[in-house]
């Protein structure tokens, strides 16, 4: 299962997806219809989702206050 997720960051608007809990996408930028072509170019048979993808958000958010360490906790 895919989820796809789009919120607002301090560099913009950023579109991640997840697929078995590891990002397998991150666009910077608020396209979420180019994200789910490409994604269904990657993965044509994979169910899609729309849904907050939270553990992301909070690491990601970690990262723009100060923690770049967090990001080497971000499975891909």
């Amino acid at each position: 299962m895919l989820r796809l997720d789009s919120f607002a960051s301090p560099v913009g608007p950023l579109t991640v997806a997840e697929r078995d809990g590891r990002v397998c996408l991150l666009h910077f930028g608020g396209e979420v219809d180019a994200a789910r072509a490409a994604l269904a170019r990657w993965y044509p048979a994979e169910p899609l989702e729309d849904r907050a993808c939270a553990t992301l958000r909070a690491t990601l958010r970690s990262y723009f206050e100060g923690r770049v360490d967090v990001l080497d906790t971000i499975e891909v």
